[in-house]
């Protein structure tokens, strides 16, 4: 079971949940999640509007590219993928880019930032979550 969640800008604790901003080009969520469940992150562009772009999931946004990538794709697919607890979750040719972490560790705890590369100096949309893994019970 999965819970949406609208919240911008707050702090939740769920065993499992999907977010799913509706965000201007930055923004960044704090949610508190519980050891061992599944989360996943949402992020999306419009494909229509700036056509297929390189995306990264990463551990930091950096930059000009994410830091400690995570996953990342071309225009063409995933390029490449730390593990196989992380996975992207949607459709990549309309710009649905959600990633999901699977068996949530407390060392998972940390931000995540997806950006998207946006032709153009400083036009990158990026979406930045903060999780706090909380001890299972």
């Amino acid at each position: 079971m999965s819970i949406i969640l609208s919240l911008l800008h707050s702090s939740i604790t769920c065993p499992n949940f999907l977010y799913n901003p509706t965000v201007a080009q930055s923004s960044v969520m704090a949610f508190r999640v519980t050891e061992g469940s599944t989360v996943i992150l949402s992020c999306h562009y419009s494909v229509k509007q700036h056509g297929l772009s390189h995306v990264c999931w990463g551990r930091d946004c950096g930059t000009f590219w994410c830091n400690d990538i995570i996953v990342q794709t071309d225009e063409n697919g995933i390029i490449s993928k730390v593990s196989d607890r992380y996975r992207l979750i949607g459709d990549i040719l309309s710009g649905q880019m959600d990633l999901g972490i699977q068996h949530i560790r407390r060392t998972d705890s940390g931000s995540y930032c997806c950006r998207i590369d946006i032709d153009g100096l400083f036009n990158d949309k990026k979406v930045t979550y903060t999780l706090k893994v909380m001890r299972g019970k």
